[in-house]
């Protein structure tokens, strides 16, 4: 999805941490960042070990089809 859009401030990553919530990270993958798609959906940018892109929202993870 190509105006899929993450943002990397302090500010973002804090709000990134809430959307995710307490669950852990799955193994191996990274939070970078607050993702927004162009519906104004929010979520958070988690990068997965493949460096590919996932929205996450309470602990489930969507599919973005963007890569790093």
């Amino acid at each position: 999805m190509a105006d899929v859009r993450i943002f990397i401030t302090a500010e973002d990553m804090k709000q990134a941490r809430l959307y995710w919530g307490a669950m852990p990270l799955p193994t191996g993958s990274e939070l970078i960042g607050l993702l927004a798609r162009p519906s104004g959906e929010l979520g958070a940018a988690i990068k997965m070990p493949s460096g590919i892109i996932n929205q996450g929202n309470a602990g489930v993870m969507k599919a973005t089809n963007c890569k790093v």
